[in-house]
């Protein structure tokens, strides 16, 4: 048996079911990571509450409804007329405690650690 390539090792950490299915799409695999706020990194990292969008979200000029029709043409039409698929879509939900496949778990606090910017406050 041949070995998982890394993106099957890194969807098989949240789900080894739906990381297979996902992965067996006849596509090449390649997955994109876009910075879309001016602090990603810091929000990412929780320095920051809110993120600073580059673009509008709300209000007359958000682009998130043209991005959102892009993508759903793009990619989801196609897979929504798989049972597969809309049985994996149904399985989450975003109602709390967040229990949905995309939610990522923090590890445990460990309080023998000093916080990286100790020196700062």
């Amino acid at each position: 048996m041949a070995p998982r390539p890394p993106t099957a090792k890194a969807l098989g950490a949240f789900s080894r079911d739906s990381s297979e299915s996902i992965l067996q799409h006849g596509q090449t695999k390649c997955v994109y990571g876009i910075a879309l706020a001016r602090n990603t990194r810091d929000y990412l990292l929780r320095l920051d509450d809110r993120p600073e969008y580059l673009f509008g979200c709300l209000g007359d000029d958000s682009h998130a409804p043209r991005i959102a029709e892009y993508w759903f043409e793009r990619w989801a039409a196609s897979r929504a007329s798989d049972p597969a698929v809309l049985a994996a879509i149904k399985s989450h939900s975003t109602a709390l405690p967040v229990r949905h496949g995309a939610r990522v778990v923090l590890p445990e606090e460990d309080s023998a650690q000093v916080p990286l910017f100790a020196d700062l406050t």
